[in-house]
């Protein structure tokens, strides 16, 4: 079993954290994560396919929404638990597209990463090596959480579990 211990990084948050919100993307690695259910809260949002709503690899909840489009939610209105309105970008989002690109490659790795800030993520695992990990040392201060890779960094992100919550 997993413990959790934690301390949080001033710079970023003001308050004793409780529970960690991770934010998975559409591909996002998740194996040796499945322990820390009991501090973690992981959130997604299904912009890239129907079966990432799907996932039994964690419970997860829906994140809040960005500026997506109704063919991005892959979901059903009664599994919609955000009204319409509530599908705004942040004032963030054009700064986002700003260092990924706002190419039509670029427009749901733009989403999920509005919709984690939307959400108050601590942590963003991303299976995006190319457009969203690649950036991270200029997203991470942007949008206030942590970028990893998680098939390349389970120990790091276990690490920042701790820091945070300590």
């Amino acid at each position: 079993m997993y413990e959790c211990k934690f301390f949080i990084q001033p710079f970023l948050f003001t308050a004793m954290l409780t529970q960690v919100i991770v934010y998975l993307d559409g591909g996002a690695n998740v194996t040796g994560f499945k322990e820390l259910h009991q501090c973690c809260k992981f959130v997604l949002s299904p912009y890239d396919h129907k079966s990432q709503k799907k996932r039994g690899d964690v419970k997860w909840e829906l994140a809040t929404p960005s500026q997506a489009q109704w063919r991005d939610s892959h979901m059903s209105l009664k599994d919609t638990h955000f009204s319409w309105e509530d599908h705004k970008a942040s004032e963030k989002l054009s700064e986002i597209y700003s260092i990924i690109g706002n190419g039509p490659r670029e427009r749901r790795d733009g989403l999920h990463l509005d919709s984690a800030f939307k959400s108050g993520a601590h942590i963003f695992l991303t299976s995006d090596i190319g457009n969203i990990w690649s950036h991270r040392h200029v997203l991470e201060p942007l949008l206030g959480f942590r970028i990893f890779y998680p098939d390349l960094e389970v120990n790091l992100v276990k690490e920042f579990i701790n820091r945070l919550l300590a």
